[in-house]
């Protein structure tokens, strides 16, 4: 009976450390150098350099000291075998963290939180780049992920894909996150369900995201690009973005008070329904954004989607604007062309319409000390503005002024001089504008004489 008892005893104990072992292998302190197993790289000035594959059921790796450098060498890192966890994790408060080379893969389907690599509170100046990330589960399963106060970070050169059921952003940058440079990666969302952002800001500033090849999918609501509460002063630039998600899947997305931001040269497809639009603009607290020479493919829906009435101060510079619509009592915006001239239009435009601006034959034309704006199709664009006109200066004009249909235009109001050589002027009502002398027609009189009656006595 003692003997039996001490055999259980003894499988207790042995059954306890494995399990021991089992659930603390994950971390183990890693020395700097070669490694072959997950743990926790805590030397600072540590380099370790990845020579097989390795899997964990939670986290792989955490960094828990600046100056840290971990390079996967090529090798798969698989995590989550076990629960919804990060394959790599860098704990708050660091800097200066490098990650690269690494295969980073999401086992199975199950749980959420799954991020590929998270990035703590307050991590700074820190690179990942290089790595092929791939993550999974049921939700918030993001690829990459910068939690608040994330600063001066770079992301290139990484191919990411975010997988799981709904709202698993590729890349994600959160609260504070500050002046981060995300460049040059191949990002894809494709999930099964809903709200499947590629890139996601929240509450994020001055960050840079450009030369991105990204791309949403799933079922609906999957946006390219996606800024929202107050995410400010940020560059998104010459990006290609593709979404296919059904309904709601645009392009880039400007939500509640993100403002200042500027969006320019990116080539935009979006291939849902016709509810899928390439610029869409949500929040009448999202002002003063910029949008630049962006490029539209295929667009299910609007070019340009005002989704709210009472935008205002949205700029358009050197962008063409193909349909578009204006929702209720409309929006206030700035056109430009830097070439030729600017309107800035004083009251809500309203409406919709298939061709506002951009080409020769669009509703609103400039060219060379010419502004033309064609109301006909849509009234709702027939509100006052201020011109400007750019490259006008001294022309040799006798008697400059300011010209309407080619006839002097009797409620317009200049405020520069007209042979400035840039010329501001407000107009009421729109029509063809431009400067220049008052072509007067001579009348000609023509007074015949009557002719003398002679009578011969």
């Amino acid at each position: 009976m003692k003997k039996m008892m001490g055999l259980v005893l003894t499988l207790i104990t042995s059954v306890s450390i494995l399990f021991l072992l089992a659930t603390t292998v994950n971390a183990a302190s890693l020395t700097p150098g070669n490694i072959d197993a997950c743990g926790e790289l805590d030397t600072q000035n540590g380099e370790y350099t990845l020579n097989q594959s390795v899997s964990a059921s939670g986290t792989c790796f955490t960094i828990e000291s600046s100056n840290v450098t971990l390079n996967g060498d090529g090798f798969n890192v698989t995590y989550g075998t076990g629960s919804g966890a990060p394959g790599v994790k860098i704990n708050s408060n660091l800097i200066n963290i490098t990650v690269k080379n690494l295969v980073i893969k999401k086992s199975g389907s199950g749980g959420s939180t799954n991020h590929g690599i998270q990035i703590d509170t307050g991590t700074n100046d820190s690179l990942i780049t290089n790595n092929s990330i791939r993550t999974n589960g049921s939700s918030t399963n993001f690829g990459i992920y910068l939690n608040n106060f994330a600063t001066n970070n770079t992301i290139s050169f990484n191919n990411i894909t975010s997988g799981g059921t709904s709202n698993s952003y590729t890349i994600y940058l959160i609260t504070n996150s500050k002046a981060n440079h995300v460049v040059s990666n191949i990002v894809s969302s494709q999930t099964s369900s809903n709200f499947n952002n590629a890139i996601q800001l929240s509450n994020s500033t001055e960050n840079i995201i450009e030369f991105n090849n990204v791309t949403s999918g799933g079922n609906t609501n999957g946006v390219g690009i996606n800024l929202q509460l107050d995410s400010n002063n940020n560059t998104i630039n010459s990006n290609i973005i593709n979404t296919n998600a059904g309904s709601g899947s645009h392009g880039v997305n400007i939500q509640t008070g993100s403002s200042f931001n500027n969006i320019t040269s990116n080539t935009i497809n979006t291939t849902g329904s016709n509810t899928s639009h390439g610029l869409n603009i949500v929040s009448t607290t999202s002002i003063d954004n910029i949008y630049s020479s962006n490029t539209f493919g295929d667009i299910a829906g609007f070019t340009v989607n005002f989704a709210t009435a009472g935008i205002i101060g949205t700029i358009f510079t050197n962008q063409a604007i193909l349909n578009y619509t204006f929702i209720g009592a409309g929006s206030k915006i700035t056109l430009e062309n830097t070439s030729y001239a600017k309107i800035v239009f004083a009251e809500e435009l309203t409406g919709n319409g298939a061709n506002l601006f951009g080409t020769s034959n669009s509703q609103i034309v400039f060219g060379n000390n010419s502004v033309s704006l064609n109301s006909t199709t849509n009234s709702g664009l027939n509100v006052t503005a201020n011109i400007t006109i750019y490259g006008v200066g001294d022309r040799g004009f006798s008697d400059p002024v300011i010209l309407k249909d080619g006839e002097l235009c009797d409620d317009c109001s200049n405020f520069t001089s007209l042979i400035d050589d840039t010329v501001i002027f407000n107009v009421t009502s729109w029509s063809n504008y431009s400067v220049g002398d008052v072509v007067t027609t001579a009348t000609v009189v023509v007074v015949e004489e009557e002719e003398e009656e002679t009578s011969s006595g």
